[in-house]
């Protein structure tokens, strides 16, 4: 080893008491890469090309005869240009390989493109965006409906239904002047509607017997079997006021 080229390029730079650092800086190489060199590893050079001129580069500045080392370079050079060689078939392997996944996955693509655009052209369609679909559309035409509902009866003051269904009552109903609507028994089985523009007061004798519809809500019977319940009603939403 002491005979190497390496060993030989160490000694020269030892003998001239130049250290690592000063010989790579006037060579404009990495101070690994010099002591690669000095250890014969030539993997850092880059290539041939860069290996001879870096130590044709040292020779210059250690004084040594850069023809004659080089001479003897050919077969430590040949094995790094096998070590590359070998780098670069490895990474020409695997970018065959990536193309070859690129290629079967664009084809994979083409071919749903292609399925989903033949079943759109057919009138198909798959099955779960068409339930997505049908859910919105009668989820949005729901509220439509409650809202349209809601204008026509909100908007035309306070509408009050009795209907004794279940048994007898008896009524009093009362507007926003102090104008008595009603007074007396509903039958079992009648119905009485009254209107106000701003307000309807109503007494019950028999809030079991009875069901209200106010301003188009429906809200069932009021109370029990022979309680007497006393009511305000406005323009509006019922269950919100």
């Amino acid at each position: 080893m002491s005979n190497s080229i390496g060993a030989r390029l160490a000694a020269a730079r030892i003998e001239k008491s130049l250290s690592v650092s000063e010989v790579a800086q006037q060579v404009r190489i990495r101070n690994s890469v010099l002591q690669g060199i000095e250890r014969d590893d030539y993997s850092l050079c880059g290539g041939e090309v860069y290996a001879r001129g870096h130590i044709r580069n040292i020779c210059a500045i250690v004084g040594l005869n850069a023809d004659e080392l080089l001479k003897e370079l050919v077969p430590e050079v040949s094995d790094l240009k096998s070590n590359i060689d070998s780098i670069v078939e490895t990474k020409s392997r695997d970018t065959d390989k990536q193309r070859r996944f690129l290629m079967v996955a664009a084809g994979v693509a083409v071919i749903a493109l292609t399925s989903f655009a033949l079943l759109r052209n057919s009138g198909q369609t798959p099955s779960q965006p068409l339930a997505s679909k049908s859910v919105v559309e009668s989820s949005s035409a729901q509220p439509t409906t409650e809202s349209s509902q809601a204008v026509a009866t909100f908007t035309s003051g306070v509408n009050v239904k009795v209907n004794s269904d279940k048994a007898s009552t008896w009524l009093a109903v009362t507007n926003a002047a102090g104008t008595q609507l009603f007074s007396g028994i509903l039958p079992k089985g009648q119905i009485k509607t009254f209107s106000d523009e701003m307000r309807l007061h109503l007494v019950i004798g028999n809030a079991g017997g009875v069901t209200l519809t106010v301003n188009g809500k429906d809200l069932g019977r009021p109370g029990e079997l022979g309680r007497v319940l006393h009511f305000d009603f406005v323009p509006g939403d019922p269950t919100k006021a």
